[in-house]
């Protein structure tokens, strides 16, 4: 049985795995995770990097001060020192497999609505943790996840951005430890 955590992308791929194994999913911790919400559409930096030609151009015309800037200014809690290690990967592999990824994918909201028939009836432990100013994924999606996880927990963090566990760790745990201690209880 496995407690998945994710985040992001992540949330898509958690999403997929308990589609096939959902004999295996004990519990469920998204934190502005995709793959959870059937009405969600790209943000407006996906749909520039799903864009041939544009999307390239950004990736090769990105400079670490700009980055940076473009960061800070849409998630204000984030340390610059994580946005400085973020930039320390985004080298040339990095930034085609970003292209690859965002253009692999149709509509964004499919895979949820295939989920849900699936998941719903379950109805697993979740919990949604979301940085309600994240400037990808909307708080809007964080209660959709309702819709895979009829009883999912949904705590909402104002002042959060798209990476609350890197904004407000604390904050993030204070959810996240009581939760998981109590279904890892619940379950042995």
């Amino acid at each position: 049985r496995v407690h998945l955590a994710v985040h992001d992308w992540g949330g898509a791929i958690g999403v997929r795995w308990a589609m096939d194994h959902p004999e295996r999913l004990a519990s469920l911790v998204a934190i502005n995770a995709g793959g959870l919400s059937s009405t969600y559409r790209w943000h407006g930096f996906a749909r520039a990097l799903r864009t041939p030609g544009l999307g390239a151009a950004l990736q090769a015309t990105s400079t670490a001060a700009t980055f940076r800037a473009t960061l800070r200014r849409a998630n204000p809690l984030l340390p610059v020192a994580e946005i400085d290690r973020m930039w320390s990967h985004n080298d040339r592999r990095t930034r085609r497999a970003a292209l690859a990824l965002y253009r692999s994918v149709g509509d964004p909201g499919a895979l949820p609505r295939e989920a849900a028939p699936v998941l719903a009836p379950l109805d697993r432990p979740a919990l949604v943790v979301w940085g309600d100013r994240d400037p990808f994924i909307g708080p809007e999606h964080a209660e959709r996840a309702r819709d895979l996880f009829p009883h999912a927990r949904i705590a909402h963090l104002p002042e959060g951005g798209h990476w609350p566990m890197l904004e407000t760790p604390e904050t993030v745990a204070g959810h996240v430890e009581p939760f998981l201690a109590g279904v890892v209880a619940a379950s042995a």
